[in-house]
């Protein structure tokens, strides 16, 4: 068993009763709550948003426990199906202590799509764990931070991942860029800095294709897919931007590695500030700051929290990624950007409009943890097919894998 992945799917399990069981005040069970919860099974799921919440909330577990406990002994569909079932298990624990806490809605509907996220996670924690074990080279030979990285870039400009069959909707999805071309400046920043982010991420995948027109493919891919999925729009904001983007990794992306990484994390520490301070109007009076982290992802929209929970997770792990890339340490980083992101968030509560809690600094540590995680368990890989019989001795640092 891997400890590092297992500590990470104890983590995992962790949050999913954190954010299942939030905000922990717990009521009496009411007469014939339980026979109600039964009565639930048959229900339909509600939306498409919903479904697919479910899905990726509990997609985290199941790879992070098949990865752990995947061994050459034990078969593959034995993990998944072993994982699977604990995900349903859990699961139900879940809809069943919800019950007991007020402000929360227990429905079977969501324990089969959470039981199918266990068993998709679990598959691709077995297949991630079957390539990490082949020998380096080719395709094998992906950095597994960056790719983890552009994984969550995609899951967040892709969310809900529902193609529309109205042709009428593809229509409407390019009029922001056809009809009604409208640039705004917070906009463009923020896609020219995704995308250059996204062109040094692709740098270190060592894919045998040059990264320019990887990038390029990639971009042009994402606005197709935009335009076929459910509910998204391209906008000239996000064509022009992006286009930026890539045009200054074309100019600066040509210095040396360390550079590149400085570069990288300086425009995304400039985004982070711009998206938080916006519109840079302050006032005396102070809003109250939220001490509970996710709390604001547990209300309102759904698909809203969603995309931005993923957004943030993008974010703040290249920034560290960057980070480590430039020379700075893993622990001294996500302790300087958690810093940053609560003192931004102190200064949100002097603005209009804008709430502030701790949650962008628990996201940033969070990953952190994470790509401490992804780095340790590569190099003791690497040094199993390396030296098999002697142990690796060597503190690993994030810049030497990533």
């Amino acid at each position: 068993m891997n400890r590092s992945l297992a500590c990470a799917a104890f983590l995992s399990v962790a949050f999913v009763a954190y954010a299942s069981l939030y905000p922990f005040e717990l009521r009496a069970l009411a007469p014939g709550a339980f026979a109600q919860l039964l009565a639930t099974a048959s229900h339909p799921i509600d939306s498409w948003i919903n479904l697919l919440s479910n899905i990726l909330f509990y997609m985290p577990f199941g790879f992070l426990a098949a990865a752990a406990l995947q061994r050459a002994e034990i078969k593959p569909i034995s993990t998944v199906v072993g994982i699977t079932i604990a995900g349903a298990a859990l699961s139900v624990v879940m809809e069943l202590t919800q019950m007991h806490v007020a402000g929360r809605l227990s429905t079977f509907a969501d324990i089969y799509p959470n039981t199918a996220g266990a068993g998709f996670g679990a598959c691709l924690g077995v297949a991630a764990r079957l390539w990490a074990v082949r020998p380096r080279g080719g395709i094998a030979s992906i950095a597994p931070v960056p790719a983890l990285l552009l994984a969550l870039f995609l899951a967040y400009r892709l969310f809900p991942y529902v193609p529309s069959l109205d042709l009428h909707a593809y229509w409407r999805a390019v009029q922001p860029l056809i009809v009604y071309p409208r640039l705004e400046l917070l906009d463009m920043l923020r896609y020219a800095v995704m995308w250059f982010a996204v062109a040094a991420l692709l740098q270190r995948l060592s894919l045998p294709w040059r990264v320019p027109g990887l990038a390029l493919l990639l971009m042009g891919a994402v606005w197709v897919a935009k335009i076929l999925i459910l509910h998204n729009q391209l906008t000239a904001s996000e064509a022009v931007g992006g286009t930026a983007g890539l045009i200054a990794w074309a100019i600066l992306g040509r210095a040396d590695d360390r550079r590149v990484a400085a570069i990288t994390a300086l425009v995304l520490g400039l985004w982070i500030i711009a998206s938080r301070l916006t519109p840079f109007v302050f006032t005396a009076h102070s809003s109250t700051f939220g001490w509970i982290p996710f709390a604001a992802l547990m209300q309102g929209s759904m698909s809203i929290n969603t995309i931005a929970l993923l957004e943030k997770s993008f974010v703040y792990g290249t920034m560290l990624w960057a980070l480590g890339r430039a020379g700075l340490r893993l622990p001294v980083g996500a302790a300087s950007l958690a810093a940053m992101l609560v003192l931004l968030a102190g200064l949100q509560t002097h603005i209009p409009g804008r709430s502030a809690d701790i949650t962008d600094a628990a996201i940033a540590l969070a990953m952190a943890v994470i790509i401490a995680l992804l780095t340790s368990t590569t190099h003791m890989q690497t040094a199993e097919r390396q030296q098999p019989t002697v142990r690796y001795k060597r503190r690993p640092r994030m810049r030497d894998v990533a």
